[in-house]
């Protein structure tokens, strides 16, 4: 059996040097990092708005796997955890750019939420850093929601210029900032993966036990 790493990741997630068992599924969430110049940069040299969009699907199939590959091998930890939620941040801003580039018009019709989704992102992490020290990893259900919706909405919007489900994936956006921001409230130290609030007040009572008992 492969030895799981200790390590909790600095502020980014990614410690190095990476352990040889920890290569592929780190490999595979830095590809999806390393789509970033391809749609900020490539708009502007000839990448189509159809190319876009299969870059948005490559980004979100990896953003699948890395996960399934990370706990094959039984390295799903803090670290790789931490580093995950790091490219997801870093891909869809990128992934959003492109959308700018290509379908400025849906963007101006949805601007308000917009901004505002962007707005909850950036206070969720500064209550996040205000708390732990570094962005959480939750992980949690209403943000898999979240996953699937975007990258749905994203392809959709530069493949065919609707917003069909774009609407849906702003809500679903809003819920897990929601959702995640309850959880930093109810937890008493950083954890990665805990999948609702009601898993937090678990690891709270838990934390709260283990201190009355040590005293």
């Amino acid at each position: 059996m492969n030895k799981k790493s200790t390590n909790p990741g600095g502020f980014l997630g990614l410690s190095l040097p990476v352990a040889p068992n920890e290569l592929p599924p780190v490999a595979i969430t830095a590809f999806r990092i390393g789509l970033f110049p391809l749609l900020t940069l490539g708009p502007h040299f000839g990448l189509t708005a159809a190319a876009a969009a299969w870059v948005v699907g490559a980004g979100f199939f990896s953003d699948v796997i890395d996960g399934y590959v990370a706990r094959w091998l039984r390295v799903s930890n803090a670290m790789i955890r931490g580093f995950d939620s790091f490219a997801d941040t870093v891909f869809y801003l990128a992934a959003l750019y492109a959308l700018f580039y290509f379908r400025l018009p849906v963007i101006s019709a949805h601007r308000a939420l917009i901004v505002a989704l962007i707005a909850t992102q950036l206070l969720e992490h500064l209550v996040e850093l205000r708390k732990f020290g570094k962005p959480a990893s939750y992980h949690a259900m209403s943000a898999k929601v979240w996953g699937v919706t975007l990258p749905i909405a994203l392809i959709t919007v530069l493949l065919s210029g609707r917003d069909d489900f774009l609407v849906l994936a702003l809500v679903a956006g809003f819920i897990s900032h929601a959702d995640c921001f309850i959880i930093t409230c109810i937890l008493p130290e950083w954890r990665h993966d805990v999948a609702t609030a009601y898993d937090a007040l678990a690891i709270r009572r838990s934390v709260s036990a283990r201190i009355t008992s040590a005293t």
